[in-house]
């Protein structure tokens, strides 16, 4: 019943400043026992046009204990043909196989450009997860 309570669920809640490159962004190392990641969201402060050439994705990462591997958590498609509205939460669709972080693996999160955008402002990323895994 903790679980569906929310009294075992921890937050965190990291903003940081897009640009027009790609760029990563260490969240937490996972303590011992391990985490396994709920949900998450993320947010532009400023609209993200349509293009299904020039777009950003956000995506949170299974960094390894070095911080630098790349194993997808979940992804959101910022832009390509849907656009993203300013100030307007996107859920990160999780990969249930790959949701568990170790002991010391590294919670990443990144900002993935393809093509050339312009900067949507400030990115926040929004991560719900529990201690151990399940």
């Amino acid at each position: 019943m903790g679980e569906l309570a929310g009294y075992s669920t921890k937050v965190v809640s990291v903003g940081f400043a897009s640009g027009t490159v790609d760029a990563s962004l260490p969240l937490f190392p996972a303590p011992f026992g391990g985490v396994t990641v709920k949900a998450a969201w993320a947010v532009t402060q400023d609209a993200v046009a349509a293009n299904g050439s020039n777009y950003l994705d956000v995506i949170l990462i299974n960094g390894g204990t070095s911080g630098t591997a790349t194993t997808a958590i979940g992804t959101a498609a910022a832009a390509g043909t849907a656009g993203w509205a300013a100030a307007t939460p996107k859920a990160i669709t999780l990969n249930a196989s790959a949701d568990e972080l170790t002991v010391g693996q590294w919670l990443v999160a990144k900002y993935d450009v393809t093509g050339s955008i312009t900067a949507p402002g400030n990115v926040r990323f929004v991560v719900h997860y529990v201690d151990g895994k399940g």
